[in-house]
Parts: structure tokens; C-alpha cells; sequence
């Protein structure tokens, strides 16, 4: 990190310099304990049909999430402050609605099992579209103005424009495709799925270059959902080892389930307009983790105890200066963390009317 202002400040009476040490350590305090207390989760049911199974999530255009009923065919809105509302009018029956997303038109965008779109306004008012192509899973709106989307069978990521042109792109054989991201990167991020829950985090430009990430995930993880978050990295959820993940767009994973119910069947995960990240858990709850880290709460980055050395010294030494009352100056300390990337295939893209 990069502390970006002097705090080491000297004018011509002393008592002011030692009051700016006594601020300056309670301020290297204060980011250390910021980087400790790195999350907190909070979980939802009241409001949600029973056996509905909450499934994709993302933030909508007024301030609420939405998410999807697999099972119990609905499409569900909860608030900030956890008031929840269902919408059915609209969806075909047997639909099981699985991702969701907000689309350029300010609409929600959703994919549904039986080879669907579908579209819901805010208001409530449903729309399908159908593919030639599919089941489709999650589905995510891109830099491009289009909406993509996974094809969890068909080996294949979509791409549908609000107009309703659909161009595929195969991408890997014998492999489930499952959430979809657009990342700070300008590319999109998916999770991957293979036999025996082994999983992959996947990336795709909209020209068709694809990469793919496995190094930090724990084994069986099963990768399911996956949102961009407020800190420029990728949430995602791990459905088989009941873990939220993050990847930064260098490939560097952490992983955490401090909080988590047991058997929580994760799925879907967005980012909230609070700043937080929102999931769905199979078992009728609605979960929410906070972003202000970036290391494992377990394990402090070296560059927070560099900070707790500097704030007990900067004490110290306030203290010393009350009886010498002579001026202290000091340096400023950053560190910065590369990053790479490696490119590995370039999918050819199928277009339909």
C-alpha cells in the first residue's frame, strides 16, 4: 500500500509535534485494524418461498438486488435493508430461472433452463427470448452493450444484444460452464467446472482471446457463481467446498468461510450498492460479505505489521518528546505487488439471427 500524506508534520511549537505523532500512530492503528476485521456475513430467509432455492443475484438500477427462484420459479428483489419481494407473472412454467444481470436498458436480464432469456423491469413485466443454443446459466452485462452468458452444456460462452442477436463462442470440450463476470479489465471472467467438482476461473476478451486460472483453489472447490467487486477484483462463489472466492485480474486467489452456515449451497454472488457482496444460498438464505480486504483474515500482510511497529514507535517516541520537546522527522513507506497474465486460446464465434 501507499501512504500517500507526510505524517510526520513540524511547525515552530513542539506541543504541536507531538500531538501529530499521538494522531499519526492512532491512524496507522486504526488501518491496521481495518485490514484485520476484513469481512463480515449476514444472512436472509423472511420473505422467501420455502424450497424456492434462491440461485443468481446481482444489484439492480434502484438500489436493490435481484435474484433468481430455480426451483420455485420466481424472481426475487431484496432491499438493502433485507425486505424481500417475488415476481412470477410472465415466466413460463418449469422456466428455472438460474442467472441474472442488469442489462444497458435498465432492465434485468435473466437465463432460463428450458433454452431462454428472459427480461423483467423493475416494475415487474416479463419477457422471453429464445436461443438456438443452451441451457444457459448466468449471464452478465459487458463492456460491449451486449448481455453474456454461459452454456453450461453446450461448451459454450453467448452473447445476446438487447435487440436479440445471439453469437456463440466455443470455448473448451467436457466442461461445465457456470457464472459469468465483466471485469475490471474490460474482459469477461467465468467459472469452470470439470468432473469430480476440479474447477477453473476463466477469462474471455470480446475479440474471443481465452485464459484460465486454477493455482489457490482448493481442491473440489466447485466454482459456481462469480461478481465483479468494488475493490476491481472477482468474487465468486465455491458451491462443493462452501467458500466465497476472490481473484484479482492477475490470477491471485483467497479464499474465506468464516461465518458461513454449513452446507450453505452457495450460488450466485453480486456486488450490493452498499459497497458489500451479495450471494444466494440454496438453503433459503441470502448472504452478504464485506470487501474491505484483501488478504485471509487469519493471515495479516507484512505490511500491516510494518504498520504496527511504525505506530508503536511513533507513540514512543511522542512520549520521549513531552519531556525533550524537540522536533521528530521521519520517512513515508509504499510497496507495490505485480501482477501477470498469460493468453492461451482464441475461440472462433458462431453467430444466429
Amino acid at each position: 500500500m501507499k501512504i500517500l500524506a507526510d505524517i510526520f508534520i513540524v511547525n515552530r511549537w513542539q506541543r504541536s509535534c507531538t500531538m501529530t505523532h499521538l494522531r499519526s500512530a492512532a491512524l496507522l492503528l486504526a488501518l491496521c485494524s481495518t485490514g484485520s476485521a476484513q469481512y463480515a456475513i449476514t444472512e436472509y430467509s423472511a420473505g422467501i418461498t420455502p424450497g424456492s432455492v434462491p440461485f443468481g443475484i446481482t444489484a439492480g438500477p434502484d438500489g436493490a438486488l435481484w435474484f433468481t427462484e430455480s426451483v420455485g420459479n420466481r424472481i426475487g428483489r431484496i432491499t438493502t435493508a433485507g425486505v424481500i419481494s417475488e415476481y412470477s407473472s410472465g415466466l413460463s412454467a418449469n422456466s428455472n430461472p438460474s442467472g441474472i444481470a442488469a442489462g444497458p436498458d435498465g432492465a434485468l436480464w435473466f437465463t432460463e433452463a428450458a433454452n431462454r432469456i428472459g427480461r423483467i423491469t423493475t416494475g415487474g413485466v416479463i419477457t422471453e427470448y429464445s436461443l438456438t443454443w443452451g441451457p444457459s446459466s448466468a449471464i452478465t452485462a459487458g463492456p460491449d452493450g451486449a448481455l453474456w452468458f454461459t452454456e453450461s452444456s453446450s461448451n459454450r460462452i453467448g452473447r445476446i444484444t438487447t435487440g436479440g442477436v445471439v453469437t456463440d463462442y466455443y470455448v473448451f470440450p467436457k466442461t461445465l460452464y457456470y457464472g459469468i463476470a465483466a471485469g475490471s479489465d474490460g474482459a469477461l471472467w467465468f467459472t469452470m467446472i470439470f468432473a469430480g467438482h476440479d474447477g477453473w476461473i476463466g477469462r474471455i476478451t470480446t475479440g474471443g482471446v481465452v485464459n484460465w486460472y486454477s493455482t489457490g483453489l482448493s481442491a473440489n472447490s466447485g466454482p459456481n457463481g462469480i461478481a465483479a467487486g468494488p475493490d476491481g477484483a472477482l468474487w465468486f462463489t465455491e458451491s462443493s467446498s462452501n467458500q466465497i472466492g476472490r481473484i484479482t485480474t492477475g490470477g491471485v486467489v483467497n479464499e474465506y468461510s468464516t461465518g458461513l452456515s454449513a452446507n450453505s449451497g452457495l450460488s450466485g454472488i453480486a456486488a450490493g450498492p452498499d459497497g458489500a457482496l451479495w450471494f444466494t444460498e440454496g438453503a433459503g438464505r441470502i448472504g452478504r460479505i464485506t470487501a474491505a480486504g484483501t488478504q485471509p483474515i487469519s493471515t495479516p500482510a507484512l505490511s500491516t505489521w510494518v504498520m504496527l511497529l511504525l505506530a508503536a514507535l511513533l507513540a514512543t517516541t511522542a512520549a520521549i518528546q513531552l519531556r525533550r520537546r524537540t522536533p521528530l522527522y521521519g520517512p513515508i513507506i509504499s510497496h507495490s505487488l505485480p501482477t501477470e497474465r498469460r493468453k492461451v486460446a482464441r475461440c472462433a464465434p458462431e453467430s444466429f439471427a
